[in-house]
């Protein structure tokens, strides 16, 4: 029956039956005939089972077969939630237990030295990487660190598969310290080699880490060849894993540095589908923080308020801190957006660092707090903030960061009127940008960005200065961006600050011609309900928000439209062009 069933391609019946009939023999021979297969559909656990069933003097002919499968269970179980780590965990350790007895037995003089310092060093591996999940939990980076650099050497002439382990540790570890664009040879050689060795599960995972690495070295163009070659390789073995959700979270973030906004939500839906399936918490929390980004992007406020709220729960839930600055710094870019700087400014006042860039790289909080600087107008601080950033990225090669703070410097000096070093900057930034197609990091910039583009068009088309330095055509397709960007929106997209200093600096003329003080999006959104009829309650259901809030918010438009009641806020706004 077990070889029927074998011929059939359905291993779980193939080895219940094989089992059952105690034919060991056959059974570690069809498993490890499938086990690449196996471990790339993601059966780690079953395959650890099934060697728990064998008897020792068959183990001890296969303690490398056995190791790796405790090497792809524990691999498999890394981003899960606690308890299907606790499981996993567990069941290598008794694995483990039972292969060092086996190891001492009397089968002990039929291994070479060599053997048996081959197994002490993955035995090692293999405690290491528990210890360095555990490191990781408690957000203790450096320990993440100094474990995946103390067991490198280990791994030093081993299989890819057993090289990925430290690897994985110095990728983990970068990703919060900032040098992961400095593993990219380290990435690229283990890739390779995994691929010469046809381990497609091992090649998968660290080809998904590249794609990590080029996307922070802003190689666009390469990281969506790498996201591609992941995707086509996937289709070839007919198989889907838990790190495929990796490149396709990549891609959310590709898609929207060039502001193509419907394929990066897309991506992202897929990315959270496929993680929630694999729970893969990592990935969750990751694609709901990018997803307030694409929401604030698209001026979605209510679907980007809900993405905050899951990624808040899911890091009080994990205790995944380590990703608390992105989740963070998607929270202050939704105050800004919703034009809330008093608790942008609070945050501020309480923020943990001391406003200089230290060992751990946050950076995504420290652009956050450069942002609310140039709400508040704090143009030194902002560049001062800006500038020590730039200089840590530049020592990492992090060019998805540089361009932001570059986009952020052009704003900063373009406002405090320093006219020359905004432009000096802007042409060092288009020269950045311009090869891997960067668009959106001009309109998360805002009007001051724009208006620097059209200054230096004008001036570049009237003396031809920049126009070997600079492609005119890349400022034309950036500012056209900026043109479809105010007719997709309710009102003209802008940056924070920008918004402050209209309020505080542009004249009033008479109340029946302009607003007091501009409408936020979600007050337009609530405009447009309260226009259509709609009751509190049922605004407050249609935008998923509490009573409470709804009616601050209609108090806020009739005090902007200086309206007496509802009715009166309707005609006002119609007066206005708002409806």
């Amino acid at each position: 029956a077990a070889r029927w069933y074998e011929k059939q391609g359905l291993i779980h019946e193939t080895m219940a039956h094989t089992l059952a009939a105690a034919d060991y023999s056959f059974a570690i021979s069809v498993l490890k005939q499938r086990a690449a297969q196996l471990w790339i559909q993601g059966e780690a656990k079953m395959i650890s089972i099934w060697i728990m069933a064998l008897p020792d003097a068959l183990l001890q002919n296969h303690l490398d077969f056995a190791l790796l499968s405790i090497l792809k269970l524990l691999d498999l179980a890394q981003n899960m939630p606690e308890r299907q780590w606790t499981e996993a965990r567990t069941q290598s350790e008794q694995l483990m237990t039972r292969l060092k007895r086996v190891l001492y037995s009397e089968w002990k003089g039929s291994l070479s030295e060599v053997e048996m310092g081959r197994i002490h060093n993955r035995l090692h591996i293999l405690y290491s990487l528990m210890d360095i999940r555990t490191a990781l939990l408690a957000s203790d980076i450096q320990e993440v660190r100094r474990l995946a650099q103390q067991i490198q050497p280990l791994a030093a002439q081993e299989q890819a598969a057993w090289k990925k382990i430290p690897l994985s540790g110095l990728f983990l570890s970068a990703q919060v310290l900032g040098d992961v664009v400095l593993l990219l040879p380290d990435l690229l050689a283990v890739k390779q080699q995994a691929l010469q060795e046809q381990d497609y599960s091992t090649a998968l995972v660290v080809m998904c880490w590249l794609a990590g690495a080029l996307l922070y070295g802003g190689h666009l163009h390469s990281l969506h060849k790498e996201c591609l070659h992941v995707q086509d390789l996937l289709k070839h073995l007919g198989s889907q894993i838990a790190i495929a959700a990796y490149p396709t979270l990549d891609l959310a973030f590709l898609f929207y540095a060039w502001n193509q906004l419907d394929k990066a939500q897309s991506s992202l839906q897929n990315a959270i589908q496929h993680a929630r399936h694999w729970q893969d918490m990592t990935v969750l929390v990751w694609s709901y923080s990018l997803s307030v980004k694409v929401f604030l992007a698209a001026g979605k406020l209510a679907e980007a308020e809900q993405a905050l709220q899951e990624t808040q729960r899911l890091i009080r839930e994990t205790g995944l801190t380590a990703y608390a600055s992105e989740v963070m710094a998607a929270q202050v870019s939704f105050w800004i957006a919703h034009q809330d700087l008093s608790a942008a400014e609070a945050w501020t006042n309480r923020f943990l660092c001391d406003a200089a860039p230290s060992e751990y790289i946050h950076v995504e909080e420290y652009l956050a707090l450069a942002r609310v600087y140039l709400a508040q107008q704090q143009y030194a601080s902002c560049l001062h903030l800006l500038a020590q950033l730039l200089s840590k990225m530049e020592g990492m090669k992090r060019h998805w960061d540089v361009v932001q703070i570059l986009a952020l410097q052009v704003v900063a000096l373009h406002s405090c009127g320093e006219v020359m070093q905004g432009r000096q900057v802007v042409i060092r930034l288009l020269t950045l940008t311009e090869p891997e197609g960067y668009v959106r990091v001009y309109l998360d910039a805002g009007e001051s960005m724009q208006q620097v583009l059209k200054t230096l068009l004008e001036t570049s088309e009237d003396d031809g200065a920049h126009t070997t330095v600079v492609s005119l055509s890349f400022v034309s397709t950036i500012l056209s961006a900026f043109e479809q960007e105010k007719c997709r929106l309710p009102l003209p997209q802008q940056a924070p600050h920008a918004l402050v200093a209209q309020v505080g600096t542009q004249p009033h003329t008479h109340a029946s011609s302009v607003l007091v003080e501009p409408l936020s999006r979600r007050e337009q959104e609530v405009l447009r309900l309260v226009a259509e009829g709609a009751t509190n309650q049922e605004i407050a259901d249609h935008l998923v928000i509490s009573l409470t809030t709804v009616k601050k918010h209609v108090g806020s438009l009739l005090t902007k439209l200086t309206a007496e009641n509802r009715t009166h806020a309707v005609a006002r706004a119609r007066e206005l062009s708002l409806l």
